[in-house]
């Protein structure tokens, strides 16, 4: 094999490759998708566990936060960015969630100021 057809065989799977890896991706998401649409709908009274935020460069945070069940079991959600900065570490909510995928939460107990 010359130079130019082992450039041609190198290039070629470096677009195969490149090509597996981005429908490998697609095919992904949307199965997790389509398996979320199909999951029911469900509430949970949790406690805000932990909260975990990544910045990236020319990006929106990645922001992720870990709830406890009444078991004490934990459950991790992505939430957008305005939902993390709402939640503290210990506040008690109801979570609503489909499959892997968080939709909102509601406040369970708001503290109450008091006038002097």
């Amino acid at each position: 094999m010359d130079k130019p057809q082992m450039m041609n065989l190198v290039i070629s799977v470096a677009i195969l490759a490149v090509l597996a890896i981005f429908t490998s991706g697609v095919a992904r998401t949307a199965t997790s998708w389509r398996r979320n649409r199909r999951s029911p709908r469900l509430g949970a009274e949790v406690v805000v566990h932990s909260k975990q935020k990544q910045q990236h460069s020319h990006s929106p945070a990645e922001c992720s936060v870990v709830f406890r069940l009444k078991n004490d079991e934990p459950i991790e959600f992505a939430v957008p960015e305005d939902v993390y900065e709402q939640l503290n570490e210990g506040d008690k909510v109801k979570i609503i969630f489909q499959g892997t995928k968080f939709l909102e939460f509601q406040p369970l107990s708001k503290q109450v100021s008091e006038n002097p």
